[in-house]
């Protein structure tokens, strides 16, 4: 797939993804990090497009955009940089899944969301490496005492 193609899957077109890459380019690190608002007023496009744009930068380009907590982006110049955008994702994936949990109920947040299920049905006990050295369900065998031999 061509890099038009992939645009066209986040429906943004080719001078959008350069100019939003060419700004992110000199925001390197938490410090240096641009606001959305000023993004949209530096590049000329309009807040969804600037996030799409970012999406794709980050899924198709693998540039290491990160939304920052306070509001700014900027490209990760650490692992310490990295470990804070993904806790921040983190933390809006789990307040968007306990939005969708009072929404429509825990069950069904839970089959939207992809837990797995498992059927809970009673299963034989296993036996233990001793039971299966000498036979499940075998006598033990009796001591020489046991026996009247000893």
């Amino acid at each position: 797939m061509t890099a038009s193609e992939q645009a066209e899957l986040f429906r943004i077109d080719d001078g959008a993804i350069a100019r939003v890459a060419g700004v992110l380019r000199r925001h390197n690190g938490k410090p240096f990090a641009i606001s959305r608002p000023a993004l949209c007023r530096e590049t000329g496009l309009a807040d969804r497009t600037v996030r799409r744009t970012v999406a794709f930068l980050v899924f198709e380009r693998g540039m290491p955009i990160v939304d920052s907590d306070d509001g700014g982006y900027y490209l990760a110049v650490t692992k310490r940089e990295l470990a804070s955008g993904a806790k921040h994702l983190t933390d809006k994936i789990k307040a968007l899944a306990l939005r969708l949990r009072r929404l429509v109920g825990s069950d069904e947040a839970a089959r939207l969301l992809g837990q797995l299920e498992l059927p809970i049905t009673p299963q034989p006990p296993t036996p233990s490496p001793t039971q299966e050295r000498r036979g499940a369900g075998q006598p033990l065998p009796l001591s020489a005492s046991e026996r009247g031999q000893g």
